[in-house]
């Protein structure tokens, strides 16, 4: 299952992304904690797929280097360890990011 930039819950008002409690508390940051939760919703999805639904909502059209992506997993992974949670990337045919539970 993909999450298709249609399924993102905009406020009816004010047109934002409305912002879930997430199930990954230790998680800080808005754009971190939303990458974790596309990376949980959609695994084996690689970076670019990942931007373009990340920044969906932004106007300006989000950060310009594709490199954001392993940035930002890069923080996080040390936060989600703290859930029990871990971020793997593996390449070639069906790879992508994953979200993991630690053994």
């Amino acid at each position: 299952m993909t999450l298709e930039i249609s399924q993102l819950d905009i406020c009816p008002c004010c047109k934002r992304p409305l912002i879930k409690p997430s199930i990954f508390p230790s998680v800080t940051g808005r754009t971190r904690r939303r990458l974790v939760h596309l990376i949980a919703a959609n695994p084996g999805m690689k970076g670019p797929q990942l931007m373009q639904l990340l920044y969906a909502d932004n106007p300006e059209g989000g950060a310009l280097c594709r490199k954001i992506i392993s940035v930002l997993v890069h923080y996080a992974r040390p936060q989600l360890a703290k859930d029990g949670y871990k971020i793997d990337y593996s390449v070639g045919r069906g790879g992508g990011y994953r979200l993991r539970r630690i053994k």
